[in-house]
């Protein structure tokens, strides 16, 4: 008798997206400016989530 599959891991993903901001981080920090690179790349990466959660706000809000 066989259950539920197993979930599957994430550490694979989960690695891959700690590294690449690593290896983001590392150049703009060493190369770039320091402080001014770092919050260059805050505001890009957050401005889409932002876009994202806006638009499921207003879904929200619509019904």
């Amino acid at each position: 008798m066989s259950g539920p599959p197993a979930p599957r891991l994430t550490a694979p993903r989960e690695t891959m997206g700690g590294s690449s901001m690593v290896i983001c981080t590392v150049p703009m920090t060493a190369l770039g400016g320091g402080r001014i690179a770092l919050q260059a790349m805050a505001v890009s990466t957050g401005l889409p989530f932002t876009l994202v959660l806006l638009a499921a706000c207003y879904v929200i809000i619509r019904g």
